[in-house]
């Protein structure tokens, strides 16, 4: 699907030329659309590549979403400082009876 990205310098990146886009900046994105030729893509936050190449607006939460839909990200969660411990200690000690010793970066407690 071919683009282009309007970025707030004044440059603008053509998907038909070059590496690929800079990743900040973006103002506006002009992409095909299927059923009405082009479209303009602005406002947002942030820009995601659906599953079918094409760009789409989208909010914190939509980021999130989609990094998680991907396997691309993990999310850690607040526990109490008891829960923490138990569980750091739990992993410790499965992996050192594997045989293998982690590196270990002391949490500050």
């Amino acid at each position: 699907m071919r683009y282009k990205i309007y970025y707030s310098d004044g440059t603008v990146y053509d998907s038909t030329e070059g590496d690929g886009p800079e990743t900040r900046g973006v103002q506006a994105i002009v992409q095909d659309h299927p059923s009405a030729g082009k479209e303009i893509v602005t406002g947002a936050d942030y820009y995601i590549r659906s599953s079918e190449g094409r760009w789409i607006g989208v909010d914190l939460f939509g980021l999130w979403d989609w990094l998680v839909d991907r396997g691309e990200v993990l999310f850690g969660r607040m526990v109490t400082t008891e829960e923490y411990r138990d569980l750091f200690k739990r992993a410790k000690l499965e992996q050192e009876k594997s045989g293998w010793t982690p590196f270990e970066r002391k949490p500050d407690l």
